[in-house]
């Protein structure tokens, strides 16, 4: 079972939380989610941290991966409508649907691993800078 599957199975509440912490919050995802899981979780930061270690990389704009994010909310916008995409930008709203949220992560996080090698990397790299 990937990762974000076993997330999406646990309910929108665990599975928001592990991609949304709150301030303060203190979650034993071990506990909910195995520690399999969770090891293999921190197994792949230590080898983002090791491999990036000492190196400069440049900052990935939206304008490099532009047509890649394109494509990839393309065919998001088959599974989920624009509202729904929408609220990835605003976790606000009290009547936010976690669970629908985690299932749209899922399904992006599966769209930008479906991307070949350098432009999943760049896609990847983009999100995760923030």
């Amino acid at each position: 079972m990937r990762n974000q599957d076993l997330l999406y199975s646990k309910g929108g509440s665990v599975c928001f939380s592990y991609i949304n912490p709150a301030p303060g919050e203190a979650i034993d995802f071990a506990a909910v989610l195995g520690k399999e899981f969770v090891q293999k979780e921190l197994n792949l930061v230590a080898n983002l941290v090791i491999s990036a270690a000492g190196q400069t990389r440049p900052v990935i704009t939206e304008a490099v991966v532009a047509p890649d994010l394109d494509a990839v909310i393309g065919k998001l916008l088959t599974r989920h409508s624009q509202e729904e995409l929408s609220a990835l930008q605003n976790l606000q709203p009290a009547n936010l649907d976690k669970r629908k949220y985690c299932q749209i992560i899922s399904d992006l996080y599966s769209e930008v691993l479906a991307l070949p090698a350098p432009n999943r990397g760049r896609a990847l790299r983009y999100f995760l800078q923030g």
